[in-house]
């Protein structure tokens, strides 16, 4: 008989008025980089219905690697989406080539993977969080994932940083 263990990190859930006590008032930046209109959309959605009403939230949208990178050069982000298979980039390198330009702004990993090595490698290559797309239409915890990284201390070493794997519930 085998026995397999699966671990997997979650965010503590906070409510949303621990979230709009933290946020409150903020204009929040987001760098949405991902090439599925369909998954822009979904995402797009549900971070405008789960924000606080005193929380703005503007969206970027980016369908390639270089354009994210062009739109990092240009503009202050507060917190980067990215999906992991782009058109010019696939994988934790899309992780890396982000991480090298956004300095410290956070980024979170949107996969359609929920694999816990994969999230391994992806918080390795610098990313502050990773979430699984499947099912992305359920998720109920993506804005709070987006303040967790953005609230968490700039000194966070990257191999200390907190993983989300599995769908964001």
């Amino acid at each position: 008989m085998s026995v397999y263990s699966f671990f997997f990190f979650f965010f503590k859930q906070k409510t949303a008025y621990e979230i709009r006590l933290s946020l409150v008032g903020s204009d929040l930046r987001i760098l949405l980089v991902d090439d599925s209109a369909a998954d822009l959309l979904i995402t797009g959605k549900l971070i405008e219905r789960q924000r606080p009403p005193d929380v703005t939230v503007r969206i970027t949208e980016a369908g390639r690697l270089d354009a994210a990178c062009e739109a990092l050069r240009l503009e202050r982000y507060d917190c980067v989406l990215l999906d992991l298979h782009l058109p010019d980039g696939r994988g934790v390198d899309n992780v890396g080539a982000l991480r090298r330009i956004a300095g410290n702004v956070p980024i979170v990993v949107l996969s359609g993977s929920n694999d816990p090595s994969q999230a391994e490698r992806t918080r390795s290559a610098g990313a502050d969080a990773y979430v699984s797309k499947r099912p992305l239409r359920s998720a109920d915890n993506i804005f709070q994932v987006i303040a967790d990284v953005i609230e968490r201390p700039e000194a966070t070493p990257p191999g200390d940083k907190p993983t989300v794997t599995g769908p964001a519930v």
